[in-house]
């Protein structure tokens, strides 16, 4: 904590001590590592940990796959965690390898094409 100029105590970000006032304090003041320099978690990130003597410890929540239906096409239709973007703005057959399970336990690749809208 430091003194402002009202003399109001006022967290200082970045040391390590989290009291509460910013969403997170990761002791620096680097960008992209889940704790922003304001102090504010960061989108696709998840921090714990901070207390008054002891850093947020900050963790990148990975995009996951929660559902897979077929319709009555025998298109899958993929449901992820959160919105997803391709680096090249359009999924292209060397952006996903599907497999499954066969019925002796081993994996099997599924042949797929892209469909667009």
């Amino acid at each position: 904590m430091i003194k402002g100029s009202s003399g109001a105590c006022l967290e200082a970000r970045g040391d390590g001590m989290n009291f509460g006032m910013h969403q997170c304090d990761d002791k620096n003041s680097v960008d992209g590592d889940g704790c922003s320099k304001e102090g504010l978690v960061e989108k696709d990130y998840k921090c714990t940990g901070g207390f008054p003597y002891s850093k947020d410890n900050c963790t990148y929540i990975p995009t996951e796959l929660i559902e897979v239906k077929a319709n009555f096409h025998n298109d899958l239709i993929l449901k992820f965690s959160r919105p997803i973007m391709f680096t090249n703005g359009t999924i292209g057959l060397e952006d996903l390898k599907v497999l499954y399970k066969n019925a002796t336990g081993f994996n099997k690749e599924v042949k797929y094409r892209v469909l667009t809208n």
